[in-house]
């Protein structure tokens, strides 16, 4: 028999952690990052923000596979972004230690162009690698000043390679 778990995906990550090289961190400078591959290469460090559990799911998933190591967030969901780290406080560990980020978040919602904004103000060097319909691409356009813009419907190709550009490197496959 199945059992249910009402426990919800994703929910505030980084509620009550402190900036990354604080001393009072519990023993991980950078929380939710995946470990590398025994005897493995440390991985380029990708950031999924996704409000879908799934679709994060498979963006990990084909990202793992070609090297890299990730770590997801939910975003703000639909509201504004108080309750977000980064919006509220400047600082998000998860941010802070990623080498590049990958957005599904929708630009329609305020709560997500305010976590952009709050990204591009704190870690301004950090790649963003943005999913976005033609149309929100082109009615966001400040907002995509500096990101690679992929056109959904994304495509595992499509992202490997604006990921790769994004991060200047050719990383073999």
């Amino acid at each position: 028999m199945f059992r249910l778990h009402r426990r919800q995906l994703g929910g505030d990550h980084t509620r009550g952690w402190v900036r990354a090289g604080d001393g009072r961190a519990r023993g991980h400078a950078r929380p939710g990052w995946a470990e590398p591959a025994a005897g493995g290469p440390e991985g380029p460090r990708v950031l999924i923000e996704s409000d879908d559990g799934a679709e994060a799911t498979a963006l990990v998933r084909v990202l793992e596979r070609q090297g890299y190591r990730c770590a997801w967030c939910p975003g703000p969901g639909t509201t504004d972004a108080r309750d977000c780290p980064l919006v509220r406080d400047g600082c998000c560990p998860l941010v802070e230690g990623a080498d590049a980020v990958v957005s599904t978040l929708s630009l329609e919602h305020a709560g997500c162009r305010q976590v952009l904004a709050a990204m591009a103000r704190s870690s301004p060097a950090t790649p963003v690698v943005l999913a976005a319909t033609p149309a929100g691409a082109s009615r966001w356009s400040h907002h995509l000043t500096g990101r690679r813009v992929l056109q959904l419907p994304l495509t595992a190709r499509g992202l490997l390679d604006a990921l790769d550009a994004a991060l200047g490197a050719d990383v073999s496959r």
